[in-house]
């Protein structure tokens, strides 16, 4: 039972993770006198009603907090403001907003997020509702740039950024019909010079790749292509694959690593 004040009475920690935010782990966080540059928590517990939203529950590190990991949360507030905050990953949040996160973490540079909704069978139109709405919102508040965004196809297209994005980098399924068309509209959104992406085969259409790949190809500097090979991968596949890593048919110069 005295953990918790003794952990909290300390003021030299820099970091803490907290994968089940439980009674004692909130009392940690409440009481804490360290400056945490870097906090990590997961909302999910047995007795979770919903998830959580960490801009309030965090704000005595709202000055010294770098990086922040979130698991199963949501954002809705405003008004605590993270401005040393440079990077943010969010895994398990449905239908992110944009509006919150950018006012709370203006400063983003390195942003990875999965909604958890990649397989789930979602209406077009809830889809491009969310985003637009998410686009609407950085009318008024908006990032000028972010260095490193990762996420599923999905998940990025329901955050709808508007801004430049250096790297992107897609961690997706299967390739599909519409998951290219979202990425070539990541891809124009963005405008990145640098673009990583994992494939698995052997579902694998060089020409959906290409056609995603349309917006860049004048402007894009690097392409990474993680190729994951399954057992039951056929010949052909595997030899379409090569055939794509080995002539990938974007502008020079270019890297493309298997």
């Amino acid at each position: 039972p005295r953990i918790p004040s003794a952990v909290a009475a300390l003021t030299s920690l820099k970091s803490i993770s907290f994968p089940e935010l439980n009674e004692a782990a909130s009392k940690i966080l409440q009481e804490s006198r360290s400056p945490l540059a870097k906090v990590e928590i997961g909302f999910w517990t047995d007795q979770t009603i919903g998830p959580g939203d960490p801009a309030p529950l965090l704000f005595r590190f709202a000055h010294s907090l770098r990086e922040l990991r979130v698991t199963y949360a949501e954002f809705s507030r405003q008004d605590v403001l993270y401005p040393q905050l440079d990077t943010l990953v969010i895994d398990d949040c449905r239908f992110a907003l944009a509006r919150p996160i950018i006012a709370c973490f203006p400063n983003t540079r390195d942003l990875s997020l999965w909604t958890g909704q990649e397989d789930e069978d979602l209406e077009v139109e809830e889809i491009e509702e969310h985003r637009q709405t998410n686009i609407q919102a950085q009318e008024t508040v908006r990032w000028e740039c972010i260095q490193h965004l990762r996420g599923d196809i999905r998940s990025l297209y329901l955050l709808g950024l508007t801004c430049r994005v250096e790297h992107l980098d897609v961690h997706s399924a299967f390739l599909t019909s519409i998951r290219s068309d979202q990425l070539s509209t990541l891809l124009s959104d963005g405008r990145p010079s640098m673009l990583s992406i994992r494939i698995r085969v052997p579902i694998f259409d060089r020409a959906v790749v290409q056609r995603a790949l349309r917006p860049v190809r004048d402007s894009l500097t690097r392409l990474i292509v993680y190729i994951n090979f399954f057992e039951e991968t056929d010949l052909e596949a595997q030899d379409q694959a090569n055939s794509f890593i080995v002539s990938p048919r974007i502008s020079q110069p270019h890297d493309c690593l298997p």
